[in-house]
């Protein structure tokens, strides 16, 4: 009897992983020129330059399926590249402090790449714990203060952590004009466990090689249903400390598909460089308690 139903139970067990998702694998094979021009476009863009120091204040737009604004979240926040100079070696630290509405007021998060490794330290802090929380794992996919975009969607895409394949050129619609020529690119993170944490099976961009925009992107699920839209809707363009042009997201605009929801990302504010005002040891969860702009 224990036999039949150790048999039974495994089974079960069998049927419940085989239908369990799992990231599908997409092949790049390395002699394609697709994939080859894929990675040469990327490499380029990963080598664009960037600004070393930004101050920016923005607001966390959440709206409804019906398209209804549900909540306004302002916030400040500060980012810093070290080794900015370097497509290869720059490490990128944020901060975020929400300061509207009374709810959200004092939770803040951050995200700081390590110098010496590829791994990244994510933290939300939330006033009515008193605590910084570490994201990891499958955290990584939970929503980002209640928005549409996930915790996953506010740190760095790093070059080397993907594979490419370009798949054409196309122009898209921005504001009423066409956009200049974008090159269209399928990409995959390398590492599985990455892909089901994120719950991203890969991505499809459209992004303009001079500038590094991302006009738009559609990430699909581990088992590649589309499962979010992300759409520019404003950029902008500044300077960095060795005069070289820089571009920059100035409103972003992200849509889960299979509830219809939708958030975006407006910059109101920001300043660059030496006025930018922060100092470059403010990436500590000390720092979520401090006032630090």
């Amino acid at each position: 009897m224990r036999a039949v139903l150790f048999a039974l139970v495994s089974v079960t067990m069998m049927m419940f992983l085989a239908q369990a998702p799992c990231a599908q694998e997409l092949k790049f094979d390395p002699n394609d020129p697709a994939v080859k021009k894929g990675h040469e476009i990327m490499g380029a863009i990963n080598n664009l330059p960037v600004v070393e120091k930004v101050f920016l204040e923005s607001e966390l737009r959440i709206y409804d399926k019906q398209d209804n604004l549900l909540y306004t979240k302002r916030s400040r926040g500060a980012q810093y590249f070290q080794d900015f100079e370097s497509g290869d070696k720059r490490r990128m630290r944020s901060i975020t402090y929400f300061s509207d509405p009374a709810d959200d007021k004092g939770n803040g998060a951050m995200v700081f790449e390590h110098d010496d490794t590829d791994q990244d330290e994510q933290y939300l802090y939330l006033r009515q714990t008193r605590k910084a929380r570490r994201i990891i794992g499958a955290s990584k996919k939970d929503d980002y203060f209640g928005s549409d975009f996930r915790a996953a969607d506010v740190i760095r895409r790093r070059y080397p952590d993907y594979n490419f394949r370009y798949l054409g050129e196309e122009k898209l619609d921005f504001n009423g004009k066409p956009t200049p020529a974008l090159a269209k690119i399928e990409s995959q993170h390398k590492d599985p466990q990455k892909r089901e944490d994120w719950n991203e099976g890969k991505s499809i961009i459209w992004i303009h090689p001079q500038s590094g925009l991302v006009f738009k992107a559609e990430r699909y699920d581990t088992q590649l249903q589309l499962d979010k839209i992300l759409t520019l809707r404003a950029f902008g363009k500044t300077k960095n400390k060795k005069g070289e042009d820089v571009y920059l997201v100035g409103a972003l605009d992200i849509r889960t598909v299979n509830r219809g929801t939708h958030s975006m990302f407006v910059i109101t504010e920001r300043k660059y460089e030496n006025e930018a005002g922060f100092a470059t040891n403010i990436f500590t969860t000390d720092s979520f308690t401090k006032q630090w702009w």
